[in-house]
């Protein structure tokens, strides 16, 4: 009989909610300590343990299992091939530019923008973004952007 456990990660559900985890991007952190948990158990074979990501998760899980070596399987379920790619679709070039620059005065002229974008309804981002500033424990949308992709000189365009 195979055993399973479902690992709440910082950042999403009741590690959120209850213990005020906020998202890390370093999800090596998390699993290593969750594979310790299950090898003290009696019921579990140390051969056989499998990491399953789904949704970020999905870029999350490979990170993790690159460097956890006592994972021997990996399922990793994404819908995005980069996060990044994805936020800079969602708030263009020009926010990117003034995230990059990382300048208080840039942050106050991104954040403004990016309300805009909230506020015309155009667009699930606002929902998206006010989630985000929880999760991350940001003070600012674009301190979301600046710690979920990188600055436009790295994003990789297709």
């Amino acid at each position: 009989m195979a055993t399973r456990a479902r690992l709440c990660r910082p950042g999403q559900g009741s590690a959120l909610r209850d213990q005020k985890l906020l998202f890390r991007p370093d999800w090596e952190a998390v699993v290593t300590p969750a594979v310790d948990w299950l090898l003290a158990r009696p019921d579990v074979d140390p051969e056989r343990i499998a990491l399953m990501g789904m949704s970020l998760g999905g870029l999350l899980a490979p990170r993790a299992a690159a460097s956890e070596h006592r994972v021997a399987a990996l399922i990793a379920f994404d819908g995005l091939y980069s996060f990044a790619d994805q936020w800079y679709g969602l708030v263009g070039p020009e926010i990117m530019k003034l995230v990059g620059e990382d300048l208080d005065a840039s942050d106050v002229k991104a954040s403004a923008l990016i309300n805009d974008i909230m506020d015309s309804g155009t667009n699930t981002f606002g929902r998206a973004l006010k989630w985000a500033t929880w999760v991350y424990g940001a003070d600012s949308m674009a301190a979301v952007v600046r710690m979920v992709a990188p600055t436009p000189s790295r994003v990789t365009r297709r």
